[in-house]
């Protein structure tokens, strides 16, 4: 306890501790408004498409080579805009466009001619002759996800792909796409480490093309942590303000 001359008035003392507390409280936001920002994070297939394969990362584009085996995993080795630049479009190379992920990068539906395929705009879609197409994405860090996924079948004829969802080596999801689509969510949140993967599959069981449009989207589950922080601090801060006055 002060005495004579050394002693503050009270006033000041809760001046000065008030401006504390508000210096304080601004650095935990603006550490927590930073942090947020990442576990917050959603990444989706079309908005993310990019003609670096891997594109932004962490998605990649490929094919299985050894039937729906993800361990045969092999990405795409050629990227081109075809169909009058309409069509960004990652596919196997070597003379062979298929199997290929393309994405209609314009803004008017193409129906392509001869195939009785229709691009939407702004839309992924897989061409799963000759493999199993698949879009991979892999965990930057561990965390906890939501996931979800549609498939929905964009030509006029051969309208039996199935669908494929694999976490890892595991499969998630397997259904035939009918011609009004078919949807899947992760029935929780998924907890995945660092370079752990999710594959999103599209295939025919047989040689015909199969053209689908692909949704995918995984949303990072933000962690309670940093706002517990916040309260833990607060009534910390509170606590010393009140034994300060008693002073």
């Amino acid at each position: 306890q002060r005495h004579g001359a050394d002693r503050l008035p009270p006033f000041s003392d809760g001046i000065a501790m008030q401006r504390m507390m508000t210096r304080l409280l601004a650095l935990m936001l603006l550490s927590i408004g930073s942090t947020a920002t990442v576990q917050a994070q959603t990444w989706n297939l079309a908005s993310d498409f990019s003609n670096t394969n891997g594109g932004t990362s962490p998605w990649s584009y490929g094919f299985y080579t050894a039937g729906l085996s993800p361990s045969s995993f092999t990405a795409f080795s050629t990227y081109e805009l075809r169909d009058g630049n309409r069509l960004a479009t990652w596919y196997r190379g070597s003379n062979n466009v298929d199997p290929n992920i393309q994405k209609n990068v314009t803004t008017s539906a193409y129906l392509q001619p001869g195939t009785g395929i229709t691009f939407n705009p702004g839309e992924v879609t897989f061409g799963p002759f000759l493999g199993p197409t698949v879009a991979r994405w892999t965990a930057i860090q561990g965390g906890v996800f939501n996931i979800s996924a549609m498939f929905q079948t964009v030509q006029t004829q051969n309208l039996a792909p199935n669908a494929y969802v694999y976490g890892n080596t595991q499969q998630w999801f397997s259904q035939t796409v009918t011609s009004t689509g078919v949807s899947w969510s992760s029935a929780g949140p998924v907890t995945l480490a660092a370079n752990e993967w999710i594959d999103f599959v599209v295939w025919g069981n047989n040689h015909e093309n199969k053209t689908t449009q692909v949704q995918a989207t995984i949303t990072a589950v933000p962690e309670p942590g940093a706002f517990v922080l916040v309260v833990t601090g607060l009534l910390g801060l509170g606590a010393a303000a009140r034994r300060r006055q008693r002073v």
